[in-house]
């Protein structure tokens, strides 16, 4: 299960032709389908910032 927090910082017209709701800003990203979690997660981030790692290439795909 993954949480997201959201925050309302204002309300404004409709734009026509535009998609509601839609997202203005965002920050970090989602991980992969079945990474394994928090901790999963934050080793596929060590692997592909490293390019010397063996899991380097493969996880990059």
């Amino acid at each position: 299960m993954r949480l997201h927090s959201v925050r309302i910082e204002r309300i404004t017209d409709a734009v026509p032709g535009m998609t509601y709701p839609c997202l203005v800003e965002a920050t970090g990203r989602c991980p992969p389908e079945d990474v394994g979690g928090p901790w999963g997660y934050r080793e596929f981030l060590d692997v592909i910032a490293d390019p010397d790692h063996e899991e380097h290439a493969e996880q990059l795909e």
